[in-house]
């Protein structure tokens, strides 16, 4: 079975290259490189809704990009129109980009925070 939590142990990450971190809501933890961000959160700590199952439906794994965008996956067509029809902008109103953690894969360190911003999304 794939291990998408990195891990001491992990067979399919034999360096520390990797692996990146993701910073969500303050907290951080350690995901294989190309991990969805969405699983990237839950290793965090942070339990972002996905209700559709990673699908680009519910929207619930909104997030706001505050640093390393240039870490992520571009954005596809379906992202894009997903955002839209949930009524989010493309960005924040500190301009932070808008993506959907379940659409989005990881390539270097990212901070996010849940969008719209959370009380307490810890587990």
């Amino acid at each position: 079975m794939l291990r998408l939590f990195a891990g001491s142990q992990s067979r399919n990450a034999t360096h520390e290259s990797d692996t990146v971190e993701v910073v969500v809501d303050g907290r951080s933890g350690k995901v294989l490189y190309g991990t969805s961000l969405l699983f990237g959160a839950w290793s965090a700590g942070v339990m972002l809704t996905s209700a559709c199952y990673g699908h680009a439906l519910c929207a619930g794994c909104l997030v706001a990009v505050e640093s390393g965008n240039e870490n992520l996956s571009s954005m596809k067509k379906t992202e894009r129109e997903a955002i839209r029809a949930h009524g989010y902008p493309e960005r924040d109103e500190h301009g932070h980009i808008l993506r959907l953690a379940c659409q989005t894969r990881v390539f270097g360190k990212v901070v996010v925070h849940s969008y719209p911003p959370r009380g307490n999304s810890v587990v």
